[in-house]
């Protein structure tokens, strides 16, 4: 999967509605790397989540009026986590699997919260 403007920042937290999914993605992955981070034993964790999940709302919006299912949701997500050097960096570094994880629990628990809200 080719992700189009890799190199381009979207404005903090904004996922637009004339913005790919991709570039929505990236958003919240830009959003993440953006907030401060502490260690819990031997993991990364996000200190405040309120952030990222204002953008994983946007988001979630986005790919709900699109029909996108949560899988691909995911898989977008790790992939801009590949592709976003900041990004790279944390997810590569000791715990920095468990940010991930933690964005990907994040991110089903908004896209459900947001199709139950669209009912």
């Amino acid at each position: 999967m080719t992700t189009p403007n890799v190199g381009r920042d979207l404005p903090r937290g904004d996922c637009l509605q004339s913005s790919t999914l991709e570039d929505c993605v990236r958003a919240v992955v830009q959003e993440a790397v953006r907030c401060p981070l502490h260690r819990e034993d031997r993991y990364l964790v996000v200190d405040d989540t309120a952030a990222i999940r204002k953008s994983l709302r946007a988001l979630c919006a986005h790919a709900h009026g699109d029909g996108t299912r949560v899988e691909r949701l995911i898989v977008s997500l790790k992939h801009s986590v590949e592709t976003v050097p900041a990004a790279q960096s944390i997810a590569r570094s000791p715990g920095g699997e468990h940010l991930v994880g933690q964005l990907v629990a994040l991110l089903i628990d908004e896209f459900y919260k947001s199709a139950e809200r669209d009912d």
